[in-house]
């Protein structure tokens, strides 16, 4: 009796080890309303997403400017967190979230017989730091060239390229051999939480539409989980619509779609009835929305 007692409690601890475990996409946050400023002095390194969608095989596609650039979205994130830059267009895989310490990936390939000029990236390391008062998670990415077929980072390859992606904020600092100084950020809204020192924010402050989504607890779930999101106190009820929808971008079930008033708010979400898999919930209001993602196991 008592050695099936410690196998409970072993089960358990490697469930709750699961469920714990960091999020890789939170390197790479994709809610609408997000705004990034590196440099007042240069305004054209600022970005915000401007609207989101999710693709027949769950991809999330995020567009930072309108009209459209490159004919299609600036961002492709896939279901297992590979980012994809211009993937309508010549789509280069910029990031590998999972991606840990001494991993390394193709980026783009520029010949058409799939070897010679190449760019790979390769993470240097991981590890924990401070960025606007909050200790969190980075990664710092190096980007090379390769020449002559190679297909591996060697001796002869070319370093271009330095970013650092942190945990909840996304890119934070990024050099380039050719520039003078590395650029940093100075300051962000992140899910509706403004962070640093915003010169350029003209207007960034309606777009946060001064609502935030949490990422659903427990997570991985089964079969239910809850989803909690703020509305500001911005004086008046607002209409909320709070959605979920599975993988192939159909809509599951409506948990919420009325007037509320400041405050943070919950929502359960029953998963009883479905297979599991990755799932979205979207919380929605004057044609604005944020986006997160749910794991259901059975």
């Amino acid at each position: 009796m008592k050695k099936y007692y410690v196998v409970i409690l072993l089960n358990s601890s490697l469930l709750f080890a699961q469920i714990e475990e960091p999020d890789p996409f939170e390197f790479f946050p994709s809610s609408v309303g997000n705004y990034w400023e590196y440099d007042s002095d240069s305004p054209e390194l600022n970005d915000t997403i401007k609207k989101d969608s999710i693709g027949q095989d769950g991809s999330i596609y995020l567009w930072y400017s309108q009209p459209e650039r490159y004919y299609g979205a600036d961002f492709r994130i896939d279901t297992i967190g590979n980012v994809f830059r211009r993937p309508q267009f010549s789509p280069s895989l910029e990031y590998k979230l999972s991606a840990d310490s001494g991993v390394s990936w193709m980026v783009v390939d520029y010949s058409e017989s799939g070897g010679g000029n190449r760019i790979e990236a390769f993470v240097d390391d991981t590890f924990k730091s401070t960025i606007f008062g909050d200790t969190t998670e980075f990664k710092r990415i190096y980007y090379y060239e390769l020449y002559d077929g190679d297909t591996t980072i060697t001796e002869s390859s070319i370093h271009f390229l330095t970013r650092l992606i942190a945990k909840g904020f996304g890119l934070v600092w990024f050099y380039r051999d050719a520039d003078d100084w590395p650029t940093e950020l100075q300051g962000c809204i992140i899910n509706g939480k403004k962070y640093g020192t915003l010169v350029s924010v003209e207007g960034k402050e309606e777009q946060t539409f001064n609502y935030s989504l949490s990422q659903n607890y427990p997570n991985p779930f089964n079969p239910s989980t809850t989803i909690k999101f703020t509305v500001a106190n911005v004086g008046t009820s607002r209409d909320l619509s709070l959605r979920v929808y599975d993988i192939l971008g159909r809509e599951i079930q409506t948990l919420l779609n009325k007037p509320l008033q400041p405050g943070t708010h919950e929502v359960e979400f029953d998963g009883s009835n479905l297979t599991s898999g990755v799932y979205f919930y979207v919380l929605e209001t004057a044609g604005k929305r944020l986006t997160k993602k749910m794991l259901l196991v059975k």
